[in-house]
């Protein structure tokens, strides 16, 4: 890794709906880790502000750009309330400006997230005031805020590919699907952090005595943890299963004097206690990895001794022994702030008498060694196509690339050529491709580099994954073909082999909707119609003479293996003997509020056909072979459609049969036993016209094109 730089990977903007995170550290991804031996640290502390009232959050972003917001945090209710601001400083807080925040607050900014250099979100814990927005918003990277709908009193926000989470202290979570537009309440009340170690697994801390919560969906949805000791923050280790928590100390609503530090190694399922000290926290943890982890001393309890377990303690063996380095304590439920800057590694700490006081401490000098534990994580959520991102450099002095190459998955690709020794600038970048066509797949990114001490080594790991652990694996095509004589038409049914990493029967319940498109050569075969599966409605469709779009809504349909995705109609265009190949370049899943997107592939073995038959020849029209699915005859008396079938080899008893008009939509349908060798379908109305009749059983479709003249 080169000393004291940043990566971050960006999407391009040349393919739709493609999400691609690259996961350093926490928010700004994963950065180099800095080995941390004892003999290295340079103690010693630095007052960077004073400021006129309560701090209850320090938030850099970078070793430059930084906020302080001021506040009285809920755990010192008794305390006078002073008036909420928000500082931003630009130069590593040699000056601090105030910012435009929206009037009438009192309570705690708890928590800012910047999603790039101009925008970002900012909780506020709001109570005993008129201000009632849990989230305010920024577009002008800071320096302004304003209030969002969001009612509550917020004290955490962060977000996943698949949605965004504030908690909220007194009243019930918030989750949004749209990129914070609209939220709903999506978990209990009374929370107070949440965090993610990756796209999918989220871990949200609760108030007094409460479970915590699970999430391993990216925050659709929550389930509890066994975890129930009050916390003001949860720290994530990304790209792990680990969450660690230094609690303040309560349970069941009952206080207890000893501060714990818990650990969890499952996703945040259960948690264990790792260290025990005669001391309380302030209820906030941070850490640089699990390289180096960081808690502060609660001041409040008249029961602790301060002079000699004051300040700030840390760990580089993952939370097994700590070192105290001093500083200031701090009260409960407030948040301070650890930075991998230019410099090295810097803690940014407060104390909690007004007028308050900002310090900071430089673990490093930047001299320190970097290990190579790098990795960028690529969500690929665009079907089948190849995306590109860039890997992104922000260097710290001169830097020379003298090479860099790919090993493993040939997923991956580097598309942007650099020719070699490169100077870096400040900021740079190499372009990289990933094809997720084949689930989760990895290589590594080497760079061999030049940065003032002699050529240096690293490794970026790249992990490439699908949007979804449902979708681990393409699905494929149910070999299906359609074959009919110039002048006639055939039926082709359109299903999708779902691979065995798809539970449908416990994915259907919320399973609503599909969109699809499927493809063929239009100078071999022509459009007729759709129809869509049983209990399944058609939304739309859009016929494009090559393609046809089709939308349906779940009726009262049933999961089946394969996918039923409804039956195509075609006649030919020519006299030749001649196969189209049928493609089906989208398939998207409405799964509750998530929009799934299923990768499609077809093979020698596996794909959808249309074959053309040539010039007709003494074969009967009124008998349609559908394998062990036979229509032997229809006969048409009145408003009544007699119909003759035989059905062998089938599992299943029940044979349906339905009746479409040419908008695909179902006129009448009835159903009878595999036994019966006739049934009858009652059509209401003047029905004159064109139909499909359609015969289902098991897995086995057949149609029939029908002419109607009924008086």
């Amino acid at each position: 890794m080169i000393a004291g730089s940043e990566l971050f990977l960006e999407g391009s903007t040349m393919f739709r709906n493609v999400l691609f995170s690259l996961r350093l550290l926490k928010a700004f991804l994963l950065s180099a880790y800095i080995l941390l031996p004892l003999s290295a640290l340079a103690q010693g502390w630095t007052k960077i502000g004073v400021f006129d009232g309560a701090i209850s959050l320090v938030k850099f972003v970078d070793e430059n750009n930084g906020f302080v917001g001021l506040g009285m945090s809920p755990g010192r209710p008794n305390y006078p309330q002073p008036p909420i601001e928000l500082y931003r400083t630009s130069d590593a807080g040699k000056t601090w400006r105030k910012c435009v925040t929206p009037p009438g607050y009192s309570g705690e900014i708890a928590d800012v997230l910047m999603t790039d250099s101009l925008h970002g979100w900012l909780a506020m814990t709001c109570y005993g005031g008129s201000g009632t927005s849990a989230l305010w918003h920024t577009t002008d990277g800071g320096w302004s805020w304003n209030e969002t709908p969001l009612q509550g009193s917020g004290t955490s926000v962060r977000i996943s590919p698949h949605a965004m989470i504030v908690t909220d202290l007194f009243n019930q979570g918030h989750i949004s699907t749209d990129g914070g537009q609209s939220f709903h309440d999506g978990f209990l009340a009374s929370t107070n952090c949440c965090d993610f170690v990756d796209d999918l697994h989220g871990v949200i801390s609760d108030y007094r005595g409460q479970n915590w919560l699970t999430s391993n969906d990216g925050g659709i949805t929550w389930n509890n943890s066994t975890m129930n000791v009050e916390a003001w923050t949860v720290y994530g280790v990304m790209g792990t299963s680990d969450f660690y928590s230094a609690p303040e100390g309560w349970t069941n609503g009952t206080p207890y004097n000893n501060g714990i530090i818990y650990k969890s190694t499952d996703y945040g399922s259960t948690f264990s206690q790792i260290a025990s000290f005669p001391f309380r926290f302030d209820g906030h943890l941070a850490g640089i990895g699990d390289k180096l982890l960081v808690f502060q001393v609660q001041d409040f309890d008249s029961d602790k001794d301060l002079v000699n377990h004051g300040g700030f303690y840390y760990s580089t063996d993952q939370g097994t022994i700590w070192t105290g380095i001093k500083g200031p304590s701090g009260l409960n439920d407030v948040r301070f702030c650890l930075v991998n800057g230019c410099s090295g590694l810097i803690l940014y700490g407060f104390d909690d008498k007004p007028a308050c006081s900002l310090w900071r401490y430089d673990f490093t000098s930047g001299t320190g060694a970097f290990s190579p534990v790098e990795q960028a994580a690529m969500m690929h959520q665009d079907g089948c196509q190849q995306v590109d991102t860039f890997v992104h450099f922000k260097t710290c002095g001169q830097v020379t690339l003298d090479s860099v190459w790919l090993e493993g998955s040939s997923s991956f690709a580097i598309t942007q050529g650099i020719s070699t020794p490169y100077a870096l600038d400040t900021l740079d970048s190499i372009g990289i491709s990933y094809l997720g066509t084949q689930g989760p797949d990895t290589a590594e990114l080497h760079l061999r580099y030049a940065a003032g001490a002699g050529t240096l080594d690293t490794t970026i790991l790249l992990i490439g994954t699908l949007p979804s652990p449902l979708l681990a694996q393409p699905q494929r095509l149910h070999r299906e073909s359609a074959s009919a004589f110039f002048g006639s038409a055939d039926t082709l049914p359109l299903a999708v082999d779902i691979s065995s990493t798809i539970n449908l029967d416990s994915l259907w319940p919320y399973l609503s909707a599909i969109t699809a498109t499927y493809s063929w050569d239009s100078s071999i075969a022509s459009f007729i119609t759709y129809l869509p599966p049983t209990g399944w409605i058609l939304n739309s469709l859009a016929n494009h003479g090559n393609a046809v779009n089709i939308s349906i809504q779940n009726g009262s349909a049933s999961a089946s293996q394969p996918l039923d995705l409804g039956t195509a109609l075609f006649r030919p265009k020519t006299t030749r003997i001649a196969t189209s190949w049928v493609r089906l370049p989208t398939l998207i899943l409405q799964v509750g509020d998530q929009q799934l997107s299923l990768c499609t592939t077809d093979n020698e073995d596996s794909h959808w056909a249309i074959k053309t038959l040539g010039v007709q020849s003494g074969v009967s029209p009124l008998l349609i072979n559908a394998g062990t699915l036979n229509i032997n005859w229809i006969r048409v008396s009145g408003d009544q459609l007699r119909i003759g079938y035989t059905v062998s080899g089938i599992e299943y008893a029940d044979v349906q049969f339905q009746l479409f008009d040419l908008l695909g939509r179902e006129v009448c349908n009835t159903s009878a036993q595999a036994l019966q060798s006739s049934v009858v379908l009652n059509v209401q109305g003047d029905a004159s016209g064109v139909y499909f009749l359609r015969l289902s059983a098991g897995n086995r479709t057949t149609t029939q094109k029908i002419v109607l003249g009924l008086q």
